[in-house]
């Protein structure tokens, strides 16, 4: 995903281990469109697929590790495509575009 979305956390104890993870969902109920300079609504969104969470390759590490940083999420995949080339559900998190 371009650009890579980056977090700073803070308040964490530095010896305790701690999992990061990364969950989108939706917080409208209508589809969007680019419209004459503006985003525009144009009906109702889709039915949302199942919830996927993605775990930061770096899970588990101690509190010292992720605060030390920005938590980057580089690798992260958006795609409105449910299944690979194989028909799998792929590594990547299901987001349709024109939602909100």
């Amino acid at each position: 995903m371009f650009p890579s979305l980056r977090v700073s956390l803070t308040g964490l104890d530095p010896r305790e281990e701690y999992c990061v993870l990364l969950e989108l969902s939706l917080v409208g109920r209508r589809r969007w469109r680019w419209a004459g300079g503006a985003w525009a609504a144009a009906g109702g969104a889709e039915p949302q697929s199942p919830r996927r969470l993605m775990l930061h390759p770096d899970s588990p590490a101690p509190g010292h590790h992720w605060t030390a940083n920005p938590v980057s999420f580089s690798k992260l995949k958006l795609t409105n495509n449910t299944m690979d080339a194989q028909g799998h559900a792929g590594d990547a998190l299901i987001n349709d575009a024109t939602d909100k």
